[in-house]
């Protein structure tokens, strides 16, 4: 995946055989040209994950930077965001239980996030951010297990969606982009409550075996922070968590883009029937 030549004026260093890239001698503070983030969009469709360093981004540059990208979304739990910003979301500092968990953003609302960016605003030693390639968690399964799961679904649910008015939601259990056909994982580790239509014990062991394919060593990439880092990453591809190493401070300041609702094999697939 990393291995074509690249071209346009970003310089980008690979951070994992599969996926993941440094961007070198980009200001996101300074105006963006539309090619330039043209760039910034086709760099991340190839690799999933991309860090810029030596960044100066306050909170309204890091949403004004998210904001070319498309519509900003907010979260929908009261009590994270900067009161100022509050499409600006303060990660935890201690690492909580849904910092520490493997997620997507939001894949428990109806439209999980598309894109989201992380920015390190002030000393950030001891930070840690694991990300696992769910693309490539879908091609490395048994093709029989591909096979089994292609057309089931998932109920997601916050522990606190339904203080914030908000019930469970079913997305498909493999999420398929509709320009490419490129199929990918689509999983929580904190909001995955059931698979659709398949029994409790059945369920519960397809979860558990997905979740270990879907966060295997082999696909993970572990970003150590540094100061003025910010990563980007397509947030309908990777999952992520944070990995407490040791005491830190500082914050991580969160970003996001808007998403559609996912769509699965069934969707496609009904639609061409209907077309036909």
């Amino acid at each position: 995946m990393l291995d074509a030549p690249v071209t346009g004026s970003l310089s980008l260093m690979p951070q994992h055989p599969l996926f993941g890239a440094a961007v070198e001698g980009l200001d996101l503070s300074a105006p963006l040209a539309d090619a330039q983030l043209a760039e910034i969009r086709a760099a991340l469709r190839r690799h999933l994950v991309l860090v810029f360093r030596r960044q100066a981004l306050d909170p309204a540059a890091l949403l004004a930077f998210t904001a070319r990208l498309g519509a900003p979304q907010r979260h929908p739990l009261a009590g994270l965001a900067l009161p100022t910003l509050p499409e600006v979301v303060v990660e935890a500092q201690d690492g909580d239980d849904r910092d520490l968990h493997w997620h997507a953003d939001l894949t428990w609302t109806e439209a999980p996030s598309r894109v989201s960016a992380l920015a390190a605003c002030d000393a950030v030693d001891g930070r840690v951010t694991e990300f696992a390639n769910q693309v490539a968690a879908w091609q490395r399964l048994n093709p029989w297990l591909r096979d089994r799961i292609e057309f089931l679904e998932v109920e997601h649910a916050h522990p606190r969606g339904a203080a914030a008015g908000l019930g469970p939601t079913i997305h498909p259990l493999v999420r398929v982009d509709p320009e490419t056909g490129q199929r990918a994982l689509l999983l929580d580790a904190g909001t995955a409550r059931r698979v659709i239509g398949v029994p409790k014990a059945e369920s519960e062991d397809l979860l558990h075996r997905l979740l270990a394919a879907a966060t295997h060593p082999a696909i993970v990439l572990r970003h150590a922070w540094q100061d003025g880092d910010v990563v980007l990453w397509d947030n309908r591809a990777v999952l992520h968590r944070a990995r407490i190493t040791r005491p830190h401070s500082g914050r991580l300041l969160r970003a996001m883009v808007r998403g559609a609702r996912p769509l699965g094999p069934a969707a496609l697939a009904m639609a061409w029937v209907s077309a036909g």
